[in-house]
């Protein structure tokens, strides 16, 4: 019996990707009096993970270049903060936006980075784990098979429970190649 067999859960492998995205679908509303809009035809912004509240980095246009604020972000729209002035800028070059937080760093969010990944979660936890000066304790570890690619940024998700990835650690079979990892980890608590 292979060590995937003995792996009866599956998992999802969440990783933190940038806010960003560029196309030639983004478009620029000047609406007058009303709050000022950038619009992709392409209905990805939301997906791409702007949000409102979020600022947003413009490059590649010909007159809307500069950094703005999301007063709402509803699939191929942000609507920008009143203050906020744009000029009328139809779709056409390649417009990069870019998230940032309010101090002007990039923003990102967690996506599924691999999904239906078999696993075994084992309870019990307890392992001490020094992350810098601060000493941290797993609530659970997780093994997966040897080729699996998940690190200690990451977050495993198993039966609608997430977790942060505090330490992966390789499995090595007698002739020296990864057999298993077992990832240490601790309950994201919202």
């Amino acid at each position: 019996m292979s060590f995937t067999g003995l792996l009866a859960q599956t998992a999802t492998i969440r990783r933190k990707t940038a806010v960003a995205k560029t196309a030639a679908t983004i478009s620029f509303v000047d609406n007058g009096a009303s709050p000022d809009q950038i619009k992709d035809s392409g209905n990805g912004l939301v997906t791409a993970g702007f949000a409102t509240g979020m600022k947003v980095h413009v490059t590649g246009s010909t007159l809307n270049d500069g950094t703005y604020t999301i007063g709402t972000a509803a699939g191929g729209a942000l609507t920008l903060d009143p203050g906020d002035a744009l000029a009328d800028e139809t779709a056409g070059a390649a417009v990069t936006l870019t998230g940032a937080d309010a101090y002007g760093q990039p923003e990102s969010v967690w996506g599924d980075a691999y999904t239906d990944v078999p696993c075994r979660v084992i309870a019990g936890g307890g392992r001490e784990i020094s992350i810098g000066m601060q000493l941290v304790v797993a609530d659970m570890a997780a093994d997966f098979d040897g080729d699996v690619d998940v690190t200690e940024k990451d977050q495993v998700m198993v039966d609608e429970v997430t977790y942060g990835v505090l330490l992966v650690e390789p499995f090595r079979d007698m002739y020296g190649a990864v057999h298993h990892k077992r990832a240490q980890l601790q309950v994201v608590r919202m």
